[in-house]
């Protein structure tokens, strides 16, 4: 399966072990990086990202839409990185003529190769995890046409163009990606496919993390521990988080694959979107290093 990663500045560590990881799960994994810095590795495909000048463009708007407000880019840049991400998947996928890919961020492990969950995806729309009734994100997600992403882009640019989304469903501030794309999400429910995150709604043994798991297991990047568990972070606002702390299910992490337990049956997560950037603490027993981390 055709993997595509998206980068804005230095190559982080945390990006380096998520591209061993797939390459250790999938065996047929063909990974594209699509970056303003260039990864010298013959396992990755580099898409330079100043090739684009629509995306140079783009880069500048999205600076420009967050810089004088509470989530400013220079001191939060994941917001307008994350938000150009959707425009960078579609130029790559476009410019490598893929049929298909999957896609998250770059704090992601995965345990499953593809082959062993396709069966979850509808090759109609874009399948994607689900946060929060608001929140859409990128724990995983899998494009079965890269031209769903034309339609994709054009309504997020609608999105964020109307006051009124912005005035409706965040308090008059500047949208993120997940609250975008879950205003899509909510008035075009033909667009996107949830994959399953809690064991109540699915016939399969196979779940996905938005990243409520990952941040249980580790907590997050920047804040450490919360009022319930120590080095956790648990938000009951969230769709998998109101289910840990209500203890219907737990979470653990064994013989390097992560499970949720439910009525004393064990589901398979297919992820973890760790939060931490902590990957080293949850690789699956095949890991190597193909790419060096030094």
């Amino acid at each position: 399966m055709n993997y595509i990663l998206c980068n804005i500045g230095n190559i982080p560590k945390h990006l380096l072990i998520c591209i061993n990881n797939i390459l250790s799960v999938d065996n047929n994994a063909k990974i594209f990086l699509i970056s303003d810095n260039n990864l010298d590795s013959k396992y990755i495909t580099n898409i330079n990202f100043n090739d684009f000048e629509d995306l140079i463009d783009l880069k500048k708007e999205f600076f420009e839409y967050y810089k004088n407000t509470g989530f400013s880019s220079v001191k939060y840049p994941v917001f307008y990185t994350s938000l150009l991400r959707v425009f960078m998947l579609q130029k790559a996928s476009l410019s490598q003529n893929l049929k298909s890919f999957v896609h998250f961020d770059n704090d992601v492990s995965i345990y499953l190769p593809f082959d062993k969950i396709k069966k979850n995806f509808d090759d109609s729309k874009i399948n994607i995890t689900k946060v929060s009734n608001k929140d859409l994100v990128f724990g995983y997600s899998y494009f079965p046409d890269p031209e769903l992403l034309s339609d994709l882009t054009l309504r997020i640019r609608k999105t964020m163009s109307k006051k009124f989304y912005s005035n409706q469903y965040y308090r008059g501030g500047p949208l993120n990606e997940m609250r975008i794309l879950g205003i899509i999400n909510k008035l075009e429910n033909n667009i996107f496919n949830i994959l399953p995150s809690l064991p109540y709604f699915t016939e399969n043994k196979t779940l996905f993390d938005p990243s409520s798991y990952g941040q249980f297991l580790n907590g997050l990047h920047l804040k450490r521990g919360n009022y319930i568990f120590k080095r956790s972070h648990v938000l009951p606002t969230e769709i998998v988080g109101s289910e840990i702390k209500s203890k219907r299910i737990r979470v653990k992490f064994k013989n390097n694959l992560p499970l949720v337990v439910y009525n004393q049956e064990s589901y398979k997560l297919a992820n973890l979107h760790i939060h931490s950037k902590n990957l080293k603490k949850y690789l699956p027993s095949n890991y190597q290093d193909y790419i060096s981390l030094s």
